[in-house]
């Protein structure tokens, strides 16, 4: 009976606050290409590769004009679909999800949502075998649609799915050209525009060549055979890797460093409370040795020695002095890098007529490191005084957030939360941060606070249990 009344206490200060919005995402089309593009019958929609583009949203991503879906929930409704295939696409979504604040939510009469489709050749642009999805949420009803042929195809629901949260392709990042080459010689007549780079993105995470929104090293090729695991057949690849010691981009699978994006992109600011680190947990990248330099320094302890391979030696020699040839330039143009240098001499060689034969040998290769990849510590300690500028915070959300996290910070010190609860606690922090309004946060504060000092008192070993947590936020909308 008590916790009941201070159930209906804490409730009582419960309100309705509208959820922010994020910002407009910048075109990455110009005008030529984007008159270029098929559209719809009904030309409402313009195609862009595998991204579907409004006219009345140009100005925004890809041109979709996506932003981050409101409370985190991405909203969507199926349009004929079979059982099997509703499962198939709720799976895909219930991947991104894991460890994140995200919610897939069927439609009942929200203003924002996803329409699903089916097609056999005449959506995305007239390609049978192509699916495609607006990036992020706009105002109203946007379209994800599928080809028939993929809905048995796992990754291409979660990659689709993936735009639709709000992620544009990993190869479109600023920073792409240290990581890929562009073969453009390779690519399909007025199909360039799919491999622009967005200027104005935010890259969410370290580059990750097996991210599920990469493109393979054959997206768009005219040549053939292409074979994205057969280095021999890279003459027809659109994507290399910069590396010339790896081989395949693009992934089949939601990625760690897949996901950490999408908890930084729906996290704000209670991401930014823990610091990052190098973990197993966050998967291990396949960079050469500048990219390990580059991102972790010349004494990285997160990498593997270096291994070479493709080793190639050039030799010439000449008669008295010659002149240094420019090692890294030359292994440059063998699209290597420059491993070692070195010159012989022997007096009184008969080919010198008596004189100094001087050899200069030039060793060029290719160079793999395995680094463990860096993501957002979420066991690590919360940096206190980023709490505290939340708390103080004017905005009444990031404010009760703020409180509401050094309150749940408490409890799990002081005990009176179950070890799995614990480990869940991120996850929690960064629902209510998106998804609670400011007054049930503090209401669930309240009711939460009450609730343990009651159970404490009746049993000193008390231990809140998820499943006891949960149903609780649940009460309060805060998951």
């Amino acid at each position: 009976m008590p916790i009941i009344v201070a159930a209906l206490f804490c409730a009582a200060v419960a309100s309705a606050f509208a959820a922010s919005n994020g910002p407009d995402l910048e075109t990455i089309l110009t005008p030529e290409e984007l008159a270029q593009l098929p559209k719809s019958l009904d030309g409402q929609k313009v195609y862009s590769g595998d991204l579907i583009l409004y006219p009345d949203k140009v100005g925004a991503l890809g041109a979709a004009g996506g932003r981050p879906w409101s409370r985190g929930e991405f909203v969507f409704e199926f349009d004929g679909q079979t059982g099997t295939q509703q499962q198939a696409f709720r799976d895909a979504c219930a991947a991104w999800t894991n460890g994140t604040a995200l919610r897939c939510v069927e439609r009942v009469d929200q203003p924002n949502y996803v329409r699903v489709l089916t097609h056999n050749g005449e959506g995305c642009g007239g390609t049978a075998d192509a699916s495609c999805s607006a990036v992020g949420m706009r105002d109203g009803m946007q379209d994800i649609e599928i080809a028939n042929g993929h809905w048995t195809i796992p990754s291409v629901l979660q990659h689709e799915i993936g735009h639709a949260l709000g992620l544009i392709h990993e190869q479109a990042r600023p920073d792409r050209h240290l990581y890929v080459i562009i073969n453009y010689g390779n690519i399909r007549p007025n199909a360039e525009h799919n491999f622009n780079v967005h200027d104005g993105a935010t890259a969410l995470s370290e580059y990750d060549y097996n991210s599920i929104m990469h493109y393979d090293n054959c997206s768009f090729t005219t040549k053939s055979p292409c074979d994205s695991s057969d280095k021999a057949t890279e003459s027809t690849w659109t994507i290399s890797p910069a590396p010339c010691g790896l081989v395949r981009v693009g992934g089949a699978q939601i990625t760690a460093l897949d996901l950490e994006g999408i908890r930084r992109l729906y996290g704000g600011p209670v991401t930014a409370l823990y610091g990052t680190q190098r973990m197993a947990a966050c998967g291990t990248h396949e960079y050469s040795k500048t990219q390990v330099e580059m991102v972790c320094g010349s004494a990285c302890a997160a990498a593997t020695p270096v291994q070479w391979s493709r080793l190639y030696q050039e030799y010439d020699w000449g008669c008295g002095f010659m002149t240094p040839l420019d090692g890294p330039k030359f292994c440059q143009g063998r699209k290597q890098e420059f491993k070692a240098q070195w010159w012989d001499k022997d007096d009184f060689h008969s080919k010198c007529w008596g004189g100094t034969l001087t050899e200069r040998w030039t060793e060029c290769g290719c160079t793999n490191q395995s680094l463990t990849a860096m993501c957002t510590n979420y066991k690590g300690s919360v940096n206190l005084n980023k709490l505290a500028a939340l708390i103080s915070s004017e905005d009444p959300n990031l404010k009760q957030t703020g409180l509401m996290i050094q309150g749940l910070l408490k409890y799990a010190k002081g005990g009176y939360f179950s070890s799995a609860l614990v480990d869940k606690m991120p996850e929690v922090m960064m629902a209510a941060y998106i998804r609670a309004e400011p007054l049930a946060t503090a209401a669930f504060h309240c009711h939460l606070r009450v609730e343990l000092t009651i159970r404490r008192l009746l049993d000193s070993g008390y231990q809140l249990s998820v499943s006891r947590f949960e149903a609780l936020a649940r009460e309060y909308d805060i998951i």
